[in-house]
């Protein structure tokens, strides 16, 4: 999804929606048989690309949210609960199209999101997104210097409005995996409610 011409579209990944019920012989139109939802610009220096989305489906099985994390950290929603028309607008969730959240190690450097997310009912109301960073994608990804610390994280997505951002690790609980198995997972429990109530983990 890059464009040398114009640096507005470096860096930037994208998610295509194609109709399936497209006649063979009739040509392919933006916003009338596929859509383009493209990711506000993050860091254009640095490579990015947009992960596989995981799903939030409706009762009646439809998709509602879209989460996909890309190479630069950020966990973006997508939402599906309106009108094609309102799709365009619905990368984000948060003002001007934030993120949902940004991994980032506890030095500050964003850790890639390279895989598609599990999303699951949060209690009370909304979203826990799962996933886990990390890549190896390009051959860089497997040069030494470059190695980081990685996460696996759980990020309570409420789909209050406005949106309900994870401003970073303050925000959530440390929870630590041990072991080859069986494994041990210590750390503080996540409380959703109340005065320690916390985003995730």
């Amino acid at each position: 999804n890059y464009d040398a011409k114009s640096s507005a579209n470096a860096a930037r990944g994208a998610l295509f929606l194609l109709s399936l019920d497209k006649p063979a012989g009739d040509p392919w139109e933006l916003d009338v048989n596929y859509y383009k939802l493209v990711t506000p610009l993050s860091d254009a220096g640095k490579a990015n690309a947009l992960a596989p989305p995981g799903f939030a489906l409706s009762a009646t099985g439809s998709v509602r949210y879209a989460y996909a994390g890309d190479l630069q950290g950020n966990l973006w929603r997508f939402d599906f609960s309106g009108k094609p028309s309102s799709w365009q607008k619905a990368v984000g969730p948060g003002s001007k199209n934030a993120p949902l959240f940004v991994a980032r190690d506890a030095a500050g450097r964003r850790q890639p999101i390279s895989h598609a997310p599990r999303v699951v009912y949060a209690p009370g109301s909304g979203y826990i997104v799962l996933f886990g960073t990390g890549s190896f994608i390009q051959n860089a990804d497997a040069d030494p210097a470059s190695f980081g610390p990685q996460s696996f994280y759980g990020i309570r997505d409420s789909t209050q409005k406005p949106a309900v951002l994870v401003a970073g690790r303050d925000d959530l609980v440390q929870r630590v995996l041990a072991g080859q198995g069986p494994y041990t997972v210590t750390g503080k429990t996540l409380l959703f409610e109340g005065t320690n109530a916390r985003k995730g983990w």
